[in-house]
């Protein structure tokens, strides 16, 4: 399964595994991952696995509000 890694200047790292095949992250308390930043949207971006008979799990990010 997939994890999505957080980096900051000058602070810890942070790791936020997927428990299920996607995760949405955004401001609005129904996003898995809440970010309570002005500059990100309500419903920011969906993270998704994108699984392959025989190959391993990829990656695949979709913005979810483009006008940001």
């Amino acid at each position: 399964m997939l994890s999505l890694i957080m980096k900051s200047v000058g602070q810890r790292e942070r790791v936020f595994p997927m428990g299920s095949s996607q995760m949405t992250i955004g401001r609005d308390v129904g996003c898995d991952l809440q970010i309570p930043l002005p500059e990100i949207s309500d419903m920011h971006c969906r993270i998704r696995a994108e699984m392959s008979s025989g190959n391993p799990a990829k990656p695949v990010l979709e913005c979810l509000n483009p006008e940001r």
